[in-house]
């Protein structure tokens, strides 16, 4: 079998509402998006590594950790851009001005600084593995809290099932099946797939790679920072 060529694709834009400057904010004395370069240069299954940002700090900060940036467009740079988008856009720019074509692509956001290059080269292999079955891999983590007990509150102000189940049957957590949440630490697709489809979550056949909370945990508000900090200085991970 051809080898198959991964590119991973780290997504840095600038203008996150969420939180000021997010993605070079400090963690532990690094800038947050380090941890997720730092991941990406140590896994051995990555053939290539771009930074799509609109920004030049962050553009300054991958560049300072050896790894190469293609400028995005800022109608790429906006919140209500999916992340997919300047994915496919590192793609077809590679495609377009280099002749460079990768079999899959490799979406590794940076505000998950906890992933390891260990995890990542197990992703890529689950994929390796299953080629034939499937087009995708997606990082989920199992959720504690069955989803039918979930509740709305109703125009009454009462509250109501999310999920309609039997109460009769099902009292404990164990008669629950397990289930997954997605999380957007790492994405695998077909590039070629992915760029026809649109967007990762419209790939039907996807396999999940189960994270722990930790590994998967994301950075998106101040309080989150602070719990991070802990983590790696009290902790030591």
């Amino acid at each position: 079998m051809t080898k198959k060529r991964f590119l991973a694709v780290i997504p840095a834009r600038g203008n996150s509402k969420s939180m000021r400057n997010k993605n070079i904010v400090d963690l532990s004395g690094n800038p947050l998006m380090f941890y997720t370069l730092d991941a990406a240069k140590k896994a051995k299954l990555l053939d290539r590594i771009v930074v799509s940002t609109e920004n030049w700090s962050i553009k300054e900060v991958a560049l300072s950790n050896g790894v190469e940036v293609i400028d995005r467009p800022p109608e790429l740079s906006e919140d209500s851009v999916n992340a997919t988008r300047p994915v496919i856009h590192a793609i077809q720019h590679l495609q377009e001005k280099e002749n460079s074509y990768y079999d899959y692509v490799v979406l590794l956001q940076p505000n998950f600084p906890f992933r390891k290059a260990e995890q990542i080269d197990e992703a890529i292999e689950r994929m390796l593995e299953n080629i034939e079955n499937a087009d995708s891999v997606i990082s989920v983590t199992k959720q504690d809290h069955p989803p039918w007990w979930l509740k709305q509150i109703n125009e009454d102000g009462l509250l109501v099932d999310f999920l309609q189940y039997d109460k009769s049957k099902r009292t404990e957590r164990q008669h629950f099946p397990s289930t997954y949440a997605l999380q957007g630490c790492i994405y695998i697709a077909q590039s070629d797939l992915l760029i026809q489809k649109g967007l990762f979550n419209l790939l039907e056949r996807s396999l999940p790679y189960v994270m722990n909370e930790i590994s998967a945990m994301e950075i998106e508000k101040a309080e989150d920072i602070e719990i991070a900090d802990f983590y790696m200085k009290v902790k030591g991970y």
